[in-house]
C-alpha cells in the first residue's frame, strides 16, 4: 500500500516544474474536462465545494504537469497522472490542501515524447463554506493538450455523509473524524462509477437528509438545507446558486437518504418522510425526465423504519404514480465487519464501501443492461481505506 503524505501549501511544493518555458491552460480551455457540479461563471477561475469534483486533461511534450488551485483549510486534493496517484519526492502519496492562490506540482521528469492524462480530485466536502477555485493546469510552452474523453454512461449520486466517504481512511470505529481522513475517491459512488465506467456527478453533504438533517430538534428542518434543497444547486455553500440541469443528464440517479432523517430523535412521521422523499422524486424526474433510472438506497448505517418507508415510497410512485423507471436496494448492517469495515464515528471505511459497491452494481447491472469490472470492488484489503495511513 502507497503511504500519504499532506502537502499543506502556500508556496510552489515539490516536485519543481520543469526548467522549460510554461504555459497555463485554463479552466475553460476545451482541452480541460470538468467533471461535477462546477460554476463556470469565471472563465478564470471555476468555482466547486461538492466532492468528487475533479479536472482532466491530456497532454504531451511536457517534463511535468501543475495545477493552480485555491482551497481551505478543510478542503483537500490528490491528483493521478496516467491512472496512478501522484508522488511527493520520497515517494508517497500526496494529498494537498491552499490557503490561497497555488501552484501544485504534480508530477515533473515525465517522458515528453509520450501522452499523458492528469486528473485533480476534491477528497472532500464543503466542510467550511468555502468554495475551491480551479485556475488551470501548467504545462511545457510547447506542449500540445486535449480533452479527455467524456463517458458513455453518467450517474448522479445524491447523498449524505457516506455517499461523501465522512472519515473513510480513519484508523477504525473509534476514531474521531478530521477532513484529512474524508476521501471521496474510495466512496462506494466513486467505486461504482470507475467499475461501470461511467461518469458522476456527486451531490452530498455530510448530516443532511430528505426532510429532516442530523440532531435536528424538529421533526422537520429548516435552518440548513436538506438535500432536495441542495440538488437545485451549483454550490453546496450558495443558496442562491442555481445548477443547469442541461450541463449533465444522467442515464441513472443514485439516491441514499434517511440515514440522517432517522438516526436521531424526533424522528419525522412517516407521512411526512414519504411525502418528502415523493416530491424530490419528483423533481428528479423534471430534471431528467420520466426514462431515467432511479436507485433508492438504505443503509447501512439505518435500519427500520426507514428500510420500510422508503421501500413503500418506492412502491407508491411505481403504482400511484405509474413509474416503472424506480427501484429500492436495501444495504443491512451486517455486511460491515466491526473490526476492519467501519471508519470514523460508525462510517463505512474503505473496505464498508467497496462492500456497499458490491451489493448495488448487480442491480445497476441488470437494469440499465450495463456490464461492469468487479476489480474495484473486489480488492478488499483487510482494513480501512485504499492507502495505508502510516504517517
Amino acid at each position: 500500500m502507497l503511504q500519504k503524505t499532506l502537502l499543506a501549501l502556500g508556496m510552489l511544493s515539490m516536485p519543481m516544474l520543469s526548467a522549460y518555458a510554461q504555459q497555463v491552460v485554463r479552466p475553460s480551455s476545451p482541452s480541460i474536462k470538468a467533471q461535477g457540479r462546477v460554476d463556470t461563471t469565471n472563465p478564470e477561475r471555476y468555482r466547486f465545494d461538492y466532492p468528487g469534483v475533479r479536472f482532466t486533461m491530456q497532454f504531451s511534450g511536457s517534463s511535468s504537469i501543475a495545477a493552480k488551485l485555491k482551497g481551505s483549510a478543510q478542503t483537500y486534493f490528490e491528483a493521478f497522472v496516467d491512472g496512478k496517484p501522484a508522488l511527493d519526492p520520497s515517494g508517497r502519496q500526496a494529498i494537498y490542501r491552499s490557503f490561497g492562490d497555488t501552484t501544485i506540482v504534480i508530477a515533473s521528469k515525465l517522458a515528453k515524447n509520450q501522452p499523458h492524462e492528469v486528473i485533480l480530485f476534491k477528497r472532500t466536502e464543503n466542510l467550511d463554506n468555502t468554495p475551491a477555485e480551479f485556475m488551470g493546469f501548467v504545462v511545457d510552452d510547447k506542449a500540445s493538450c486535449s480533452p479527455a474523453h467524456y463517458k458513455a454512461r453518467r450517474i448522479e449520486f445524491l447523498g449524505n455523509s457516506i455517499t461523501c466517504a465522512f472519515g473513510t481512511e480513519s484508523k477504525d470505529i473509534h476514531s474521531t473524524f478530521t477532513a484529512e481522513t474524508e476521501n471521496n475517491y474510495l466512496s462506494y459512488a466513486n467505486v461504482l462509477s470507475r467499475a461501470f465506467d461511467a461518469d458522476a456527478n456527486i451531490v452530498a453533504h455530510s448530516g443532511r437528509g430528505v426532510v429532516r438533517n442530523y440532531g435536528d430538534k424538529s421533526m422537520v428542518s429548516t435552518k440548513e438545507a436538506t438535500v432536495p434543497k441542495l440538488f437545485g444547486r451549483v454550490l453546496d455553500s450558495d443558496s442562491t446558486s442555481r445548477w443547469d440541469f442541461k450541463r449533465y443528464q444522467p442515464d441513472a440517479v443514485v439516491v441514499n437518504l434517511g440515514t440522517n432523517d432517522y438516526s436521531t430523535w424526533p424522528q419525522p412521521l412517516k407521512s411526512l418522510f414519504i411525502d418528502g422523499y415523493l416530491k424530490l422524486i419528483a423533481k428528479i424526474r423534471a430534471a431528467y425526465g420520466s426514462q431515467t433510472q432511479i436507485f433508492c438506497i438504505v443503509g447501512p448505517m439505518i435500519d427500520e423504519p426507514c428500510y420500510s418507508y422508503v421501500k413503500e415510497m418506492v412502491e407508491m410512485q411505481r403504482n400511484t404514480n405509474n413509474d416503472s423507471h424506480i427501484h429500492f436496494i436495501g444495504i443491512p448492517k451486517s455486511i460491515l465487519a466491526l473490526d476492519k469495515d467501519y471508519g470514523a464515528s460508525g462510517h463505512p471505511g474503505g473496505d464498508g464501501q467497496k462492500k456497499m459497491a458490491q451489493i448495488v452494481a448487480p442491480v445497476i447491472s441488470t437494469v440499465m443492461g450495463w456490464s461492469y469490472s468487479r476489480t474495484e470492488m473486489d480488492d478488499i484489503k483487510g482494513g480501512q481505506g485504499f492507502y495505508s495511513r502510516e504517517k
